[in-house]
């Protein structure tokens, strides 16, 4: 009995020194697993914020590019106006210009037959008493057809006139349409840039720390 006693004693011991060194190997295996998940918590870390500043980085310089091509955008969109407002006012001038010259004309011609024609009455009225009946018939019906001649003249220079004017207005309206067209073109263009440009919001240091704390 009292050696069964020993033994169970000794068994005892045994299993109090086994436990006792499990659980220390436990302790040194959870304290190595901890410090190895810090380790690797602060490395996830560390990787997080430099790509959260790389990230930052590029999100600047991609933004800067998209400020610098929306100006050059912008320069171009204003000098092309400019340029076009200069050469609407340019064929306004023209026109107007060329509508009075052509008015000048006319009414320089029509004045021009119509002394002509007067002179030709006038002479027509001192020759009355001495030319004879059929050849005073007939310088009536010349001064007649000259007057008529000299009306059709002027009407047609007023035609061409208005013709001038209308095609003058019509490379006018060309123009405006050009101006129109260029606007919508370069408008579509900035939006289209505006709208490519990457959008990179920065991440957040919380979320980094996110895989820090699974590992605890």
């Amino acid at each position: 009995l009292k050696a069964a006693q020993a033994d169970a004693a000794t068994l005892r011991a045994n299993a109090h020194e086994e436990a006792e060194r499990v659980r220390n190997g436990a302790a040194d295996a959870a304290a190595r697993t901890k410090a190895a998940a810090q380790t690797d918590a602060e490395r996830i870390k560390e990787d997080a914020l430099l790509r959260q500043a790389q990230a930052d980085e590029l999100f600047r310089t991609k933004m800067a590019e998209v400020d610098e091509h929306k100006l050059a955008v912008e320069a171009e969109l204003a000098e092309a106006r400019a340029q076009t407002e200069a050469e609407e006012r340019t064929l306004t001038r023209q026109s107007e210009d060329e509508r009075t010259r052509l008015i000048a004309e006319a009414a320089a011609e029509r004045e021009r037959l119509d002394a002509e024609s007067q002179a030709r009455r006038e002479l027509a009225d001192q020759d009355f008493e001495i030319v004879l009946r059929g050849r005073r018939t007939d310088e009536y019906a010349q001064i007649e057809r000259e007057r008529n001649e000299a009306h059709a003249e002027a009407l047609r220079l007023v035609e061409a006139a208005k013709a001038e004017v209308t095609r003058l207005a019509a490379i006018r309206e060309d123009a405006h349409a050009h101006l129109r067209e260029l606007h919508g073109r370069l408008g579509d263009q900035l939006e289209q840039s505006i709208a490519t440009a990457p959008s990179m919001e920065p991440v957040e240091p919380s979320q980094a720390q996110e895989p820090a704390e699974a590992a605890d």
